[in-house]
């Protein structure tokens, strides 16, 4: 780990040390926490298992994300399989989902429903069902390698309860409003909302790996997210909660606030609360339909 964390580093790969110490856990097919590393100190790799590794961190050299590279991370408690190039979930996203969870909307219902916009590895919805075990959701991503992913993920995570609890559907949001005759007590996203010019400005793991159509959010970085408001209240249930929860970019709440006019008279909500991430930075939204 030593020698592969100096040549990660020497390389500027950010996250050296990390870096090796997952890439050798999974060539020699042991846990990734440090405590399990540790106790297997003495392990000697077999010859297969040390090629895996020197594959591994020469896809590591080259920025491969660590997730893409062992296929797979935890979310929120969770095991999610990751794959190339759908979005890796990321920690601001689980602060989201505990969010939710604590603010009680979800645990006040006897069975709510979910609806989850850009699905991805199927991370926000999977995390959601696991807490609240009388609710389900329904996701959509026009990616179908996404639609894929997530409902392996959901059906690893939930087995034979899976199709009971959750599906994701290959479908644009357009298409969804226009076919689907369901709704929905409230709406989760982490949608698109990096703005077009800043795209080239991401780290290489980022930019060169993950898909940039999950990533690329408009010249504001709020084309996706107007999308979303302009369609959400055809979506809600009319008796339920009728919210709609977001993970955006750090200067899109203030943004927001300054369009409330606009919100409630063109998409009859209002910005009920903007929160910051455990960074400080303003980071998720919640909006309320009328």
């Amino acid at each position: 780990m030593k020698e592969a964390s100096k040549e990660l580093k020497r390389n500027n790969v950010d996250e050296s040390a990390a870096s090796a110490r997952y890439i050798i856990a999974y060539a020699a097919k042991i846990g990734y926490s440090l405590s399990e590393f540790n106790a297997k100190q003495d392990n000697k790799l077999t010859p297969e298992e040390f090629e895996t590794f020197k594959t591994s961190i020469q896809k590591r050299i080259f920025k491969a994300p660590v997730q893409y590279i062992i296929g797979d991370w935890d979310f929120y408690g969770l095991t999610l399989r990751c794959k190339a190039p759908i979005l890796i979930p990321r920690p601001e996203t689980e602060e989201l989902v505990e969010r939710i969870i604590t603010c009680g909307v979800l645990k006040k219902l006897p069975a709510p429903t979910i609806l989850d916009i850009g699905s991805g590895t199927g991370a926000i919805g999977i995390a959601l069902l696991s807490q609240i075990l009388s609710a389900s959701c329904t996701a959509i991503d026009i990616n179908n390698d996404a639609v894929e992913l997530s409902n392996i993920n959901a059906k690893s995570i939930f087995g034979s309860e899976y199709s009971s609890r959750y599906v994701c559907l290959h479908s644009s949001l357009q298409d969804f409003v226009q076919f689907n005759q369901q709704t929905f007590d409230i709406i989760v996203s982490n949608p698109p909302y990096i703005p077009t010019a800043d795209l080239s400005s991401l780290a290489s793991e980022v930019k060169d790996y993950e898909d940039r159509i999950a990533l690329d959010g408009g010249e504001d970085g709020l084309d996706i997210i107007r999308l979303i408001l302009q369609h959400a209240a055809a979506l809600l249930r009319v008796d339920g909660p009728r919210e709609l929860w977001l993970e955006v970019a750090e200067h899109h709440p203030a943004i927001l606030v300054k369009e409330a006019d606009r919100l409630l008279t063109e998409y009859h909500c209002e910005l009920i609360d903007s929160m910051q991430d455990l960074a400080g930075h303003p980071r998720f939204v919640r909006f309320k339909f009328r």
